[in-house]
């Protein structure tokens, strides 16, 4: 007759998780909001980047900018959302969501809407200038571009 051994195997995630030790949430939450305050300036500099190219290649004195990969300017309007992520308020990142809405949809339908665009670069460049608008005002700049953009799908659509 054969013997059975059992044999117990630790497991050390089991024994990580209920031994009491490591960080609480909430003060891993805080040691993140910390690492990301170091990155504020390197992402205000590539929003700044970002808008540099879209308005040099994309703004309204650009005289062929019909003829560019719109494709580059959603991916401009993108990685400003991404690079916002440590950058209170986001205002600017929802003012960028928003080009992006008004520029997917264009692909799609294949049609232009530059002045809606205009709009957006103008609002970009308002809300990285620095200029303190207030909540409220942010606010209703963004509600405005939102708006914008439902009203432009409406009639084209």
């Amino acid at each position: 007759m054969t013997v059975v051994r059992k044999f117990k195997i630790p497991n050390r995630l089991r024994a990580a998780l209920f031994s009491g030790g490591g960080k609480r949430i909430d003060e891993a939450v805080a040691d993140a909001d910390v690492g990301l305050a170091t990155l504020v300036d390197a992402c205000l500099a590539a929003v700044a980047d970002c808008i540099a190219r879209i308005e040099s290649g994309f703004g309204s004195q650009v005289a062929d900018r019909q003829t560019h990969d719109m494709g580059d300017l959603y991916r401009l309007s993108a990685a400003i959302i991404d690079a916002c992520a440590p950058i209170e308020p986001k205002a600017l990142a929802d003012a960028a969501r928003s080009l992006c809405d008004v520029l997917d949809y264009a692909m799609e339908a294949g049609h232009w809407d530059w002045p809606a665009v205009d709009i957006h670069i103008d609002a970009l460049r308002l809300l990285a200038s620095g200029v303190d608008l207030g909540e409220g005002g942010e606010q209703r700049l963004i509600q405005s571009l939102d708006k914008l953009r439902q009203h432009r799908e409406a009639l084209a659509g």
